[in-house]
């Protein structure tokens, strides 16, 4: 169960997926019927959206614990990771366990994001800075095109946004059709249009642009070797997707990037809208990539325990390097 949860937790937040001209608008997860995988998932999610927000926390910090204590992927690679981003050993080993516990906790969040009530949900909304950024941009009539890393509690950015205006999703679809059905549910029950990628689906997003929609791309998912563009992040080469530099390049829509910070305890959460660098608009897509690698990396410096450190961000290498992993 928790392999098929953590799937479904990379995939909660419009992501970036490199894949053939098949990309398509996804159907209304809710006019679907759903497998027995589906509807055994779904039942599961209930069931734990259930729990008091304060025993939800305290399974995510079991779990948390169980990341530290077992041998597992999540806990190799985000010391790793930690290992290559931050020089002092001591920082490594504090955020290390910091992070297995938000993993954790982020885990268990998702029942309560994709089950409880919408009011519920946005209660947990604690306060909002920087809200103007993206006010106007939808206010201008050209869309915003908001980027949103593996930071903090993306599904809850997810539901916020689909208050503030029309959005559209770019996501990846999961291998399994019973965690897309949950997954696609859960996402949708706010309203947004989510947009499986490919060529047909970057088109789509350039028509939601166009109708003034906010438009959502995950922009530190790792593309394919010859489909994106090494940069520094966290001063060490990192293959970096090209479509939010070529979205920005080629529309007015104003730039803003967004994360949903946990607070300690059941304080709940801050979400943070920062105008993105007007440099990410350069034609020039190294120039562009190098700028939309550092406001990421500014982001996650503002809660470095919150990012998802057990994704394997550098494990394509320019030629001639070495694995890292």
């Amino acid at each position: 169960m928790a392999s098929i949860l953590t799937e479904s937790a990379r995939c909660a937040i419009p992501s970036l997926k490199s894949a053939g001209p098949f990309a398509k608008v996804a159907p209304a997860a809710a006019s679907l019927p759903m497998t027995t995988q589906g509807r055994i998932l779904q039942t599961l999610l209930t069931l734990i959206g259930r729990l008091p927000l304060r025993l939800n926390r305290a399974l995510g910090a079991l779990f948390g614990w169980l990341f530290l204590l077992l041998p597992n992927r999540t806990r190799n690679v985000a010391r790793r990771n930690l290992e290559l981003c931050f020089q002092d050993s001591g920082e490594q080993q504090a955020l290390l366990r910091a992070n297995m516990f938000n993993t954790g906790r982020g885990f268990m969040e998702l029942a309560w994001f994709w089950t409880r009530p919408r009011e519920q949900v946005l209660k947990l909304v604690n306060q909002v800075h920087g809200l103007e950024h993206l006010t106007a941009g939808v206010e201008s009539g050209n869309g915003v095109l908001l980027a949103a890393p593996h930071l903090g509690a993306w599904e809850l950015l997810c539901q916020f946004l689909s208050t503030q205006g029309h959005c559209t999703f770019l996501y990846r679809e999961p291998k399994d059709s019973g965690i897309e059905e949950v997954v696609t549910r859960g996402r949708e029950r706010l309203g947004a249009d989510l947009v499986q990628a490919g060529g047909r689906g970057v088109r789509e997003l350039f028509r939601a642009l166009k109708k003034g929609n906010i438009v959502g791309i995950l922009p530190d998912q790792q593309p394919k070797r010859g489909q994106g563009e090494f940069s520094p992040f966290f001063g060490i080469p990192a293959l970096t997707m090209v479509l939010f530099s070529k979205m920005a390049s080629k529309t007015d829509a104003p730039l803003v990037f967004a994360f949903a910070r946990r607070l300690p305890g059941t304080q709940g959460f801050d979400i943070h809208f920062i105008p993105g660098d007007e440099t990410i608009r350069d034609k020039d897509l190294a120039t562009s990539v190098a700028a939309l690698n550092a406001q990421v990396e500014a982001c996650v410096r503002m809660a470095p325990e919150q990012y998802q450190w057990g994704y394997k961000r550098f494990s394509i290498r320019p030629e001639g390097e070495e694995k890292l992993y």
